[in-house]
């Protein structure tokens, strides 16, 4: 019961980081612009996924660091790979996080939830049930009332394609 409440404590609480990432992202992007107008966006992505990934291997080393000569060439393989599609879905989502709302890319990269089904349906090769094809649904609407204005001000521009094109790739890594 204990380890269960753990559970759901954790996963609201990842829940939470992420959704904030968005606003807090699009106003470090807003901030960088401001004082750097003259730096390419790429540049400026870059930056924050090297400091956002930096930060987050400072935080989790001092816990796990001592686990990482026991990891397996199998295991290190894998994680590149994923870091790999990972790092370039989130690198995406960052360079078009400067072209659009936040609430927008937010949305748009909860497509990856679309995206996965579609994925373990060309792999199996048989279609999705009711079940996943109703929870998709339900994420997709779910994901549009969380995105305050989308249809008012939705424009399909070049900061949503390349959001577009990072949820294929976040959608690989899963």
């Amino acid at each position: 019961e204990r380890l269960i409440h753990k559970a759901r404590a954790l996963l609201i609480g990842a829940t939470v980081m992420w959704g904030l990432s968005f606003p807090l992202l699009r106003g470090l992007e807003l901030a960088q612009r401001e004082h750097a107008p003259h730096v390419p966006d790429s540049a400026l992505a870059c930056a924050d996924m090297a400091v956002r990934f930096g930060l987050a291997a400072l935080c989790l080393l001092p816990f796990y660091g001592r686990y990482l000569r026991n990891v397996t060439f199998r295991e290190w393989s894998q994680a590149i790979g994923l870091a790999l599609l990972a790092g370039a879905g989130l690198y995406l989502q960052t360079l078009g996080l400067a072209q659009t709302d936040a609430s927008i890319s937010a949305f748009l990269t909860q497509l990856y939830t679309l995206i996965v089904p579609l994925i373990v349906a060309v792999r199996d090769q048989r279609a999705p049930s009711l079940r996943v094809i109703v929870a998709c649904g339900l994420v997709l609407i779910g994901a549009a009332l969380l995105s305050p204005g989308l249809l008012t001000h939705f424009v399909l521009g070049p900061g949503e394609l390349v959001i577009i094109v990072s949820t294929f790739f976040l959608a690989g890594q899963i």
